[in-house]
């Protein structure tokens, strides 16, 4: 062998751990640990935080376009960035925190924006636990500022000013994904449908102020459930359904309607809300008023469609009626909490079997829950 080929296989042997001997492999100490484990996963929620209620006022009392009298170009009653109901209901300045069986994951760093965008970081991602978004007023000042400059009064209505109370959307959110956007906060005052209800109770007999209603300590919780007609996209549409009649596992449901501030001698709320006794609404909004003592006990809502639709009528965007309205449950929640519920054709849109098959479309950014 010549010198230089034994000086390589030398270094070779060395570097490869060999010396000629057998060399055993220390043990791991008893405590050491192989592996460290992986940081727990977690999700950044975001989303928009906005009054539902001021959204329908700015949708009844919009100005119609006099070379649009049949409103065909108007804007869609849609969650869009842009759309003038939208951006005249954005609680501006709210905070917004997560929480899940009672216990707040987290809450967001920063007031909404002028465009109602708030977002919570550091969620713990889960695939089973369903979060809910508390909405809260800022502490000074009204929240309805975001549009006041852009669509100023007149030609626009102003949205009555008066307090809010904290309120939990009842939407769930199953935080599996790192990225969770398009989650809608929901926010309400005593200039609404809590402000209509009241007087209802207090000429019932009850004295009663919408703060009362927002008071663990006075109500089991008041739940407001607007049950819209079926979406165009996703959730993102908020189109009144008339013609549905609301019941509840416990509590008393009230129907809620709407009139033009004014129109209405009594029992009409700023905003012109008002609040009957049935459990029946032109516009498929109810309230259920929770007694005291009944804790976190859930509460499920049942519907019933009682609009049908005659063999000669058109059936309209959304089919025939009556429409599917799921029933639904949800926690109790004392103070006040919010439910957008939406109908569902009546039956599922026909197949063509001859079409080419495409997969569905993945809405996990969504974080919606089923």
């Amino acid at each position: 062998m010549r010198t230089s080929t034994a000086v390589f296989t030398s270094v070779l042997l060395a570097l490869s751990g060999c010396s000629g001997e057998d060399v055993v492999p220390s043990a791991p100490l008893a405590d050491e640990v192989p592996f460290s484990p992986l940081p727990e996963r977690q999700t950044t929620v975001s989303g928009i935080v906005y009054d539902p209620e001021a959204f329908f006022f700015s949708l009844a009392m919009f100005p119609p376009d006099p070379e649009d009298p049949e409103g065909e170009n108007a804007p869609p009653p849609a969650l869009f960035e842009g759309i003038p109901f939208l951006t005249l209901s954005v609680a501006v300045g709210s905070s917004v925190s997560l929480v899940a069986d009672g216990a707040r994951a987290g809450s967001s760093q920063a007031p909404s924006t002028p465009t109602g965008f708030w977002q919570v970081q550091g969620v713990p991602s889960s695939d089973t636990l369903h979060y809910l978004a508390r909405a809260e007023p800022p502490a000074q000042g009204p929240v309805l500022t975001g549009g006041v400059d852009i669509f100023p009064s007149p030609p626009f209505e102003t949205v009555p000013e008066g307090q809010y109370f904290p309120t939990t959307a009842l939407r769930p959110i199953i935080a599996s994904p790192a990225m969770c956007q398009g989650q809608v906060a929901a926010l309400v005052g005593e200039t609404g449908a809590l402000g209509a209800l009241a007087q209802l109770l207090s000429a019932q007999g009850t004295p009663t102020t919408a703060a009362d209603l927002a008071d663990p300590a006075k109500t089991g919780g008041v739940l407001l459930v607007w049950v819209y007609a079926p979406s165009f996209a996703l959730d993102l549409f908020n189109i009144p359904s008339g013609g549905i009649i609301a019941e509840a596992s416990r509590g008393t449901v009230y129907g809620l309607d709407w009139a033009p501030p004014g129109a209405v001698p009594e029992g009409q709320s700023p905003m012109g809300y008002l609040a009957a006794p049935e459990p029946t609404s032109s516009l498929g909004y109810f309230a259920v008023v929770l007694p005291p003592g009944g804790g976190s006990a859930p509460v499920t809502l049942t519907f019933k469609d009682t609009k049908v639709t005659g063999p000669e009528e058109e059936p309209g965007p959304f089919g025939p009626r009556p429409w599917r309205v799921p029933a639904i449950t949800v926690p109790g929640v004392p103070g006040i909490s919010f439910l957008r519920h939406f109908a569902l054709r009546a039956e599922d849109e026909p197949v063509d079997p001859d079409a080419d098959p495409v997969p569905p479309d993945d809405l996990s950014w969504r974080c919606i829950g089923q």
